[in-house]
């Protein structure tokens, strides 16, 4: 029997093999199962019997699944295959390990306002790019919004939901979910129902992620249309410590607005309003970042000499590293080509052999004037006793070592390049082809083809990146520098861009 003992699982539906029964609602169920031909798990929607016995019911089951299945984003479900088994219908879709984000908004889980706003910010360019294909999906709920691992939500249920909130004349019901129903859903005007609808429930779910409470409360279904069928505008709360407030309630007003016409045109406008929100906040948070950063190490500076100060690598010294110091000038010259004996050596033997040796350099005192040399025979003055001579030098600034220079010394130790990280976002989303190193052709493993991607581990140096979206004739390449141990930030707006209307 299923989890609510109505009906038991099947063993196989088709040439899958039913592993457990995932959901079920007013339309179907939903089932893991397995397909053995190919070697996947897969999740398979099946229409209710007496739902297929609707002839109409059952064309616009199978026509909005072919059409959902020309879906290809990586934030839409895949959806693999069309079957019927015993006169019912059903669809294969991929099996996504996550959880809803209706799961997330109950246990109200701890994600920051970016995290929120970029989850929204992806659902608005998967319901672009269905609506741009003639797709509305008529649903949109936290409930329709899978989250997989790094955030990335996946929309479920298109075209089958289109079904679910079409207008039923044999009862005179709408079908759908109250809260998230847009008014021209609710008062039945079809030939109104578009892009836009979508946006509407969209709204509610921002608003729900963000105060974990819904826009429209009530205790009955005719409660919440009324507040929804109402002309009042939605009362938009502050989030604490946010700084843009303004910025993030317009777009819910907008989002939220009772008449279609006054709402986003489309998905995409909604998402670059998202988009230019998160890009503020991301500046605004790296600011603050810094001055903290900042405050930090102004009250653990350490100043290794009292004329200037050598920066060590690494948050706290120990024992193993070497802290150069740069002697102000006047000291002994016979000090400055020890101390270059002493790095040299240093550098041969280890960190740690070095920070011993310096050590040893510093702690001896000078006793003997500078020998006479000039910088090319310095070496061999030290391996080799000088000439005498009765008749007494007199000092010459032409013979004295040059101290060298500040970042010679520097040179000498610093570590060897560390790499660093891309954090590489195109928008709306783009596929990545390829991210080569232009110097020798080096390309950094990715762990997805899509976009925003992060890539950690990267050589320093500059990269060409291709991608392509499905609006754009043909790949576009741009380049980006990556510097060693800093993370590059680089976002490409395609949006900016003329981009073709797919037909």
């Amino acid at each position: 029997m299923d989890e609510r003992g109505s009906e038991a699982v099947p063993e196989r539906i088709g040439k899958y093999v039913i592993r457990r029964l995932l959901g079920q609602g007013g339309m179907g169920r939903v089932y893991h199962a397995y397909d053995p031909l190919i070697g996947r798990d897969v999740a398979i929607k099946v229409m209710l019997p007496e739902m297929a016995r609707n002839p109409d019911l059952k064309e616009r089951f199978v026509r909005e699944a072919q059409a959902a299945g020309h879906l290809r984003h990586p934030n839409i479900v895949t959806i693999h295959d069309l079957g019927e088994e015993a006169g019912v219908p059903y669809i294969v879709m991929e099996y996504l390990e996550g959880e809803d984000l209706d799961d997330f908004i109950r246990r109200q889980a701890p994600l920051s306002i970016s995290e929120k706003l970029d989850i929204i910010r992806q659902v608005c360019n998967a319901l672009g790019y269905a609506h741009a294909r003639g797709v509305v999906h008529r649903d949109i709920k936290p409930a329709n919004i899978r989250l997989l691992e790094g955030r990335v939500p996946k929309v479920m249920d298109f075209g089958i939901a289109k079904m679910g909130a079409t207008h039923l004349t044999q009862t005179g019901l709408t079908v759908g979910t109250p809260h998230y129903m847009a008014p021209e859903q609710i008062r039945g005007e079809r030939e109104r129902i578009d892009g836009r609808t979508d946006i509407f429930a969209l709204g509610v779910v921002l608003y729900e992620l963000l105060f974990y409470r819904r826009p429209f409360e009530g205790d009955h279904p005719l409660t919440v249309f009324y507040k929804i069928l109402s002309p009042e505008p939605v009362e938009i709360p502050d989030v604490p410590a946010f700084p843009y407030n303004p910025d993030l309630q317009s777009i819910l007003a907008q989002a939220l607005a009772k008449d279609p016409g006054e709402r986003y045109p489309s998905a995409y406008d909604m998402e670059r309003d998202l988009a230019s929100l998160i890009r503020r906040l991301g500046v605004w948070h790296d600011q603050t970042t810094q001055l903290a950063a900042a405050a930090i190490a102004t009250e653990t500076a350490e100043t290794i000499s009292g004329a200037e100060t050598a920066v060590v690598p690494g948050p706290t010294p120990t024992p193993s590293e070497v802290s150069i110091a740069v002697e102000a000038a006047g000291r002994a010259s016979g000090r400055r080509t020890w101390l270059r004996w002493a790095l040299l050596v240093g550098s041969l033997l280890g960190v740690g052999l070095g920070g011993g040796i310096a050590y040893q350099v510093f702690r001896k005192p000078v006793v003997n004037p500078p020998r006479e040399s000039t910088p090319q025979t310095t070496e061999s003055a030290e391996a080799t006793p000088a000439t005498t001579s009765s008749a007494p030098v007199s000092p010459s600034p032409e013979v004295h070592p040059t101290p060298a220079p500040t970042s010679e010394l520097q040179e000498t130790v610093e570590a060897p390049e560390t790499p660093g990280a891309l954090a590489l976002n195109v928008l709306p989303w783009a596929e990545v082809l390829s991210i080569r190193r232009i110097s020798d052709g080096w390309t950094p493993p990715l762990a997805s083809n899509y976009t925003p991607l992060w890539v950690p581990e990267v050589r320093p140096g500059v990269y060409e990146v291709q991608v392509r979206h499905p609006r754009l004739e043909r790949p576009v390449t741009f380049r980006v520098t990556v510097e060693a141990g800093k993370i590059r930030k680089f976002t490409y707006d395609l949006q900016e861009v003329s981009l073709p209307e797919v037909p």
